[in-house]
């Protein structure tokens, strides 16, 4: 199956934002187009939204952890596993920050991703805590208790 463009972005931001985590500095456009040999024509066009990603949710990381951390229950994002929080996180930038998105789109996405990149039981997990995101998203909740947190 050939995979959309903002699949393939949403795909290198993970790898880069994964790759940040472990204490690599980020990667260059170059190089993020790189990463992703299966789908090497589209790669480049792919970068702007990769880049859009990983840059959104390093300049909103507090803000986004915080959402995480209140929308998922009994989990401390420290033990969630590196690639699960970096899809999460991917998932609520895009909730918060991208109006074009849906919320449901950014949350499918982030289920498909995680189906590829993780284990077998993440997909539900992703699912749960996103879903929880989108409701209290949508009824104001987590905007009103992490306004302070925000970065405009």
């Amino acid at each position: 199956m050939k995979k959309n463009l903002r699949r393939i972005a949403r795909e290198l931001a993970l790898r880069n934002l994964y790759a940040h985590e472990m204490g690599n500095p980020l990667l260059s456009p170059i190089k993020l187009t790189s990463l992703n040999n299966n789908e090497s024509i589209l790669s480049p066009k792919a970068v702007p939204f990769a880049t859009l990603l990983t840059e959104g949710v390093l300049k909103h990381l507090g803000f986004i952890n915080k959402i995480i951390t209140i929308s998922s229950e009994n989990w401390r994002i420290e033990r969630m596993s590196y690639v699960d929080r970096n899809i999460l996180r991917i998932a609520v930038f895009e909730i918060f920050f991208l109006s074009d998105i849906p919320a449901v789109v950014a949350i499918n996405e982030a289920i498909e991703i995680s189906k590829e990149y993780s284990e077998k039981d993440a997909p539900s997990f992703i699912n749960g805590v996103l879903d929880r995101v989108k409701k209290e998203y949508e009824s104001g909740y987590l905007a009103e208790s992490s306004e302070s947190d925000q970065t405009p």
